[in-house]
């Protein structure tokens, strides 16, 4: 859990040993998804994270 950003790791590692799904940016954690999707991100990114989050809906459309 070390490459978790300034987010809360119990934010990923839940109870019960869940592991939330994550957003990962140039390899670190740097927020979680829900189904739907609600996206959380532990800190502000850069513009392109967002356009590739954005990106991701049309994936398989």
């Amino acid at each position: 859990m070390d490459t978790v950003s300034s987010g809360p790791k119990a934010a990923v590692s839940r109870p019960q040993g869940w592991i939330s799904p994550v957003v990962l940016v140039n390899g670190r954690i740097e927020g979680t998804w829900e189904p739907g999707p609600e996206i959380t991100l532990f800190r502000e990114q850069p513009d392109w994270v967002g356009k590739a989050i954005a990106g991701l809906g049309r994936v398989g459309s």
